[in-house]
């Protein structure tokens, strides 16, 4: 690779290093979209997978309100992306020569605590949705034994 650059430059305006590895990544920074994005945030790459969370969700959990759903497959979606990013690119980076968590992995941990608690509020919404509701039942028995009642009513006339 031959570049026309002066042989010594000073300040920020250096020019591209001399060592071969310093070179291609400093190559590598200054290309268009080069560094690695996981994609999370990215409406594009998200939806499909939050309306197949959504979708999911709501046949779980009929009974919860719509915000609390999508908010839910929203977390799932992006827990998808980040985790795939991860699986790809791994959990530890090196940052000025020593070892760091990377940022996508800070990142799911929270939404993964986030996404903990929410299914607890949605399995409890669910479960309370599911309980007999004690006038209900008490309704129908009532219900019943007035029918029972006036068809008693009825046979007694017929006797007459």
């Amino acid at each position: 690779m031959t570049d026309e650059r002066p042989t010594r430059q000073t300040g920020l305006l250096r020019g591209l290093s001399s060592d071969e590895d310093a070179r291609e990544r400093s190559l590598a920074n200054l290309q268009q979209n080069a560094a690695t994005k996981h994609g999370a945030y990215s409406a594009a790459l998200r939806q499909p997978l939050e309306d197949q969370h959504r979708d999911r969700l709501r046949s779980a959990y009929a009974a919860a309100p719509d915000d609390l759903v999508n908010a839910q497959a929203k977390r799932a979606a992006i827990i998808d992306l980040l985790s795939a990013f991860i699986a790809d690119h791994g959990v530890i980076h090196r940052v000025k020569g020593r070892p760091d968590v990377t940022p996508a992995a800070r990142e799911l941990r929270l939404l993964l605590d986030a996404s903990d608690r929410a299914a607890t509020t949605l399995g409890a919404l669910q479960r309370e949705a599911d309980k007999p509701n004690p006038n209900a039942i008490l309704q129908e028995v009532l219900d019943e034994i007035a029918a029972e009642a006036a068809r008693a009513a009825n046979d007694g006339d017929r006797d007459d």
